[in-house]
C-alpha cells in the first residue's frame, strides 16, 4: 500500500492475539476501512516481531554455531511454532492451533477445515496465520507451491496487499523475506487472505531479521569477522524498542554482546557505540 508505515519501527509487544473482531467483518479498503486496515497490519507486524524475538531467531552466536549444528529452516520455523504453545487468542483458544509454518494449497485446505469446524468466541472472527519465505515480493500476491510438486507455483492474492515495516524497503532488491499472512472466511464460508506483513531476513534458510539489503550486508560482515577472528560475541537484531535511563525510546540496528558483558549498539550508517556502566562512548574499533 502507498501509505507510510514508520510507526511500525518502534512497536510494543502485544498482550492479546485476537487480531480480528466481528465489528470489522468484511471491511474493504474504502475510506471508512483504512483505519482498521492500518490497525490490523500493525498488529500482524507485531505478531511477526514477537514470533522472531521469543523464538530467539533475532540472535546469532557464530562460535556456538561452530560447535553445534546450525538449525535448518524447518527447525527454526518449528521453534516459532513451539513458542506459541503458551500463547492464546482467547480463553481455551491456543495460537499454536491456528499457526501454520508452511503456506501451500494443502495447508490452506486444512486451515479452511479448522475455521469451519472449530468453535470461536462470538466477538472474534476466526482466522489462521501462515509463515512463508519468499525471494522477492509482489505488491499484493504471494508465490506458493501448488500440490505435492514444489516446482509448480501459483500466485495467491492478498486482499489488502503485503505491508513492509518501512516505506523505503525495495520490494525487488531487499529479499528474501519472511511473511506472516492472515486467512479468514468470507460471507460464502470460503477462505481468503486478507493481510500480510513481511520483513527481510538474512537468507532463505536463516531467519535473522534485517530491515534492508544494506543492513543484510552489514550483518553478514559482522558474522564473517566474528567467525574469522573467533570473537566471543553474540549478535542480536532488536525488533522492539529499548529505553534509555530517561525513558526515551530507541532501537539500534544490532546489539553485539561480548563475553565481558559489554554491549556495542551498532547503527548501519554510523559509528557503533559502546555502552559501559551506563556511559556512552565511541567504539572506535570495528569489533
Amino acid at each position: 500500500m502507498s501509505f507510510k508505515t514508520e510507526h511500525l519501527f518502534l512497536p510494543s509487544p502485544l498482550k492479546t492475539f485476537s487480531l480480528y473482531t466481528q465489528n470489522e467483518e468484511f471491511t474493504h479498503m474504502g475510506k471508512e476501512g483504512r483505519g482498521l486496515y492500518r490497525s490490523n497490519c500493525r498488529k500482524l507486524g507485531t505478531v511477526l516481531y514477537s514470533f522472531l524475538t521469543e523464538s530467539r531467531s533475532t540472535i546469532r552466536n557464530p562460535l556456538l554455531e561452530q560447535k553445534q549444528k546450525r538449525k535448518s529452516l524447518r527447525e527454526q520455523l518449528e521453534s516459532i511454532l513451539a513458542d506459541c504453545e503458551t500463547r492464546v487468542i482467547s480463553k481455551n483458544l491456543s495460537l499454536k492451533d491456528y499457526l501454520h509454518i508452511y503456506l501451500t494449497e494443502r495447508s490452506i485446505k486444512f486451515a479452511s477445515y479448522k475455521l469451519l469446524s472449530l468453535s470461536w468466541p462470538s466477538h472474534l472472527r476466526p482466522f489462521c496465520l501462515f509463515l512463508h519465505t519468499v525471494s522477492n515480493l509482489n505488491q499484493n500476491r504471494l508465490l506458493i507451491s501448488s500440490g505435492l510438486n514444489s516446482q509448480n507455483k501459483i500466485l495467491l492474492p492478498i486482499q489488502n496487499g503485503i505491508t513492509l515495516s518501512s516505506s523505503w524497503i525495495n520490494r525487488e532488491q531487499s529479499g528474501p523475506y519472511l511473511v506472516l499472512a492472515s486467512a479468514l472466511m468470507d460471507e460464502r464460508k470460503e477462505i481468503y487472505f486478507q493481510d500480510a506483513f513481511a520483513i527481510p531476513v538474512l537468507s532463505r534458510d536463516e531467519l535473522l531479521p534485517v530491515e534492508s539489503n544494506f543492513e543484510r550486508s552489514i550483518a553478514k560482515t559482522i558474522l564473517s569477522v566474528v567467525r574469522e577472528f573467533q570473537y566471543p560475541i553474540e549478535i542480536e537484531k532488536p525488533l522492539f524498542c529499548l529505553y534509555t535511563s530517561e525513558k526515551q525510546k530507541y532501537r539500534p540496528d544490532f546489539i553485539l554482546t561480548m563475553a565481558k558483558k559489554e554491549k556495542s549498539l551498532s547503527r548501519s550508517w554510523g559509528a557503533p557505540m559502546m555502552i559501559t556502566s551506563g556511559i556512552k562512548r565511541p567504539f572506535r574499533k570495528w569489533l
